[in-house]
């Protein structure tokens, strides 16, 4: 039958047609091997070096929010890149194996000359397939640019995971700050305490706190909670900050049970979060402890001379300090300081410089406590309604042309110190950026 069909041609033309056409078969299959899959392959090897550098970045969380929010930026960045990248191989294998195939089936139709009949049946089965394909380039190139978007669109606004269970008003992972068993009851030190991490979920009122969590690196997941204890919430009081020496705290009060269950949050805006979904409140010296109430300071002369101290110690023997801002000292001394200082009479018998009678942590909390007990807040209260309108602005030009401009509407005294604060800040800033 072959003998009858193809009469003209020899064995060894067909042979040598053949092998012609595997050649030109296998280059376009290699180039697409060596190109798009080595470079997905390139692509994951530097997505995991980054999950791994991520990782193994988790043990220095003393390190300056912007520097933990810069790299969680970029590892979003990087694993978005990775999913995009990964899509689109997938997406051109569609495409471009099935092009050179159908270019391999051009040559082998035309190679053939008695197979006329044979390319005229193919004929439409190879204009739908063409059609096909370029319906699926089209696919490719829309779907491409929309994955882009995406992408950008959640750089600028990450999910908030807390939400995504729409069966619960927030669910996530907090850390329980719990009495340690052989600590005496009657100390009340927050060092005698430990973290214990839990699965917290809010629904309505109801709080629910699985404290067992058994870690198992069976397949690299962490097995469900075995034990659920449910609570009614009653308040929810924002901790302040220097009255503990860990970051992002909170204290929660629930119904038929007496004490405070303090957690932490992972970040400040995840504490944010969390605090506006149990309504959470300000805290207030009556709710928490019995404090006595603080003496008011004022934005005069000696407020100035005392700020511009402070920060000349702090700039010149402070900025290595761990915990620079966040640990606090003894309250008895930055109470003494304040008072020494502040008063025209006894100024001039602070000597900041003494480092043995007056540590870093010491001067920083005085000078909180100074800002945290004026009348009115450098910002005004005038002024807060329009501050917080102004940061929650989308576009960052507009953003920063508004706060600009209510900066300069503040009162001339509040200007200058907040001129000299936020200069002070911007330079730790920058010492931890290169740390």
């Amino acid at each position: 039958m072959r003998a009858e069909l193809f009469p003209a041609v020899s064995i060894a033309s067909l042979a040598w047609g053949v092998l012609i056409l595997l050649i030109s078969l296998n280059h376009p299959l290699s180039d697409f091997r060596s190109t798009q899959i080595f470079m997905l392959e390139s692509s994951n090897r530097s997505f995991v070096g980054i999950l791994r550098l991520i990782h193994h970045s988790q043990r220095y969380t003393a390190m300056a929010d912007a520097s933990l929010e810069t790299e969680q930026r970029q590892f979003s960045r990087s694993s978005l890149e990775y999913i995009l990248f990964l899509q689109e191989v997938q997406e051109r294998k569609k495409f471009e194996f099935v092009e050179t195939i159908l270019s391999f089936m051009y040559g082998w139709l035309t190679f053939y000359h008695q197979g006329h009949e044979v390319a005229k049946d193919f004929k439409s089965f190879s204009t739908d397939l063409q059609k096909k394909l370029q319906k699926t380039r089209e696919n490719f190139d829309a779907t491409h640019a929309e994955a882009k978007q995406l992408m950008i669109k959640l750089l600028e606004k990450p999910l908030d995971s807390g939400s995504l269970n729409k069966m619960f008003t927030r669910q996530g992972y907090l850390y329980l700050m719990e009495k340690n068993p052989s600590v005496d009851s009657l100390t009340d030190n927050l060092q005698d305490y430990k973290r214990k991490i839990c699965l917290i979920s809010l629904c309505v009122n109801y709080f629910f706190i699985n404290k067992k969590i058994i870690n198992s690196f069976n397949a690299g997941k962490i097995l469900r909670w075995l034990l659920s204890e449910t609570y009614v919430l009653k308040e929810c009081i924002r901790r302040m900050s220097d009255s503990i020496d860990k970051r992002f705290c909170f204290d929660i009060i629930i119904d038929d049970k007496p004490g405070i269950l303090t957690f932490q949050a992972l970040s400040e805006e995840d504490r944010r979060l969390w605090l506006d979904a149990m309504d959470g409140k300000e805290p207030a010296y009556s709710q928490i402890g019995k404090h006595p109430k603080q003496e008011e300071y004022y934005l005069d002369e000696m407020g100035f001379a005392f700020v511009q101290q402070c920060i000349d110690v702090i700039e010149s023997r402070g900025l290595d300090d761990e915990g620079l801002y966040r640990l606090v000292g003894v309250s008895s001394k930055v109470n003494k300081l304040a008072q020494m200082a502040l008063d025209r009479r006894k100024t001039e018998k602070v000597n900041l410089d003494d480092t043995d009678e007056w540590e870093i942590k010491t001067i920083t909390s005085a000078l909180k406590n100074y800002f945290r007990n004026l009348p009115e807040p450098l910002m005004t209260f005038r002024l807060h309604s329009a501050f917080i309108n102004a940061a929650k602005l989308d576009n960052m030009d507009e953003r920063i042309d508004e706060i600009k401009s209510l900066v300069h509407k503040l009162p001339k005294p509040n200007y200058s110190m907040l001129q000299i604060l936020i200069a002070h800040l911007c330079r730790v800033a920058s010492i931890l950026i290169k740390i």
